[in-house]
């Protein structure tokens, strides 16, 4: 084998490690025993920012609209305006990032 193909053959594996490593991430999973973790009832999206005025999770400080909202069992809402790679399950515990809602008065 001559030195360009090693060198090739080496390239392509750092490549393919490298794009396995981008998809291969696994979340942690939310415990039970965390005090902001709450069981998922729903998942709801909105799709223009006037759909997510009509919720009742909306705030005046929102200028835009979350791509999900995750629904605690309890009626708090996690709205999600960031993208995330992976969805809790409904039923399952869910840690939010920012912090639960509640529905307006």
């Amino acid at each position: 084998m001559k030195l360009m193909d090693k060198l090739c053959i080496l390239l392509l594996l750092i490549g393919m490690a490298a794009c396995a490593h981008g998809s291969g991430y696994i979340p942690a999973p939310a415990r039970a025993g965390d005090r902001n973790a709450k069981i998922v009832s729903r998942i709801e999206s909105y799709a223009s920012l006037m759909t997510w005025k009509r919720s009742p999770y909306w705030r005046v400080q929102d200028f835009s609209w979350p791509w999900d909202v995750i629904v605690a069992d309890d009626g708090t809402a996690c709205p999600l305006f960031e993208q995330v790679v992976f969805l809790p399950e409904v039923r399952g515990y869910y840690v939010c990032p920012t912090s639960w809602r509640f529905i307006r008065p």
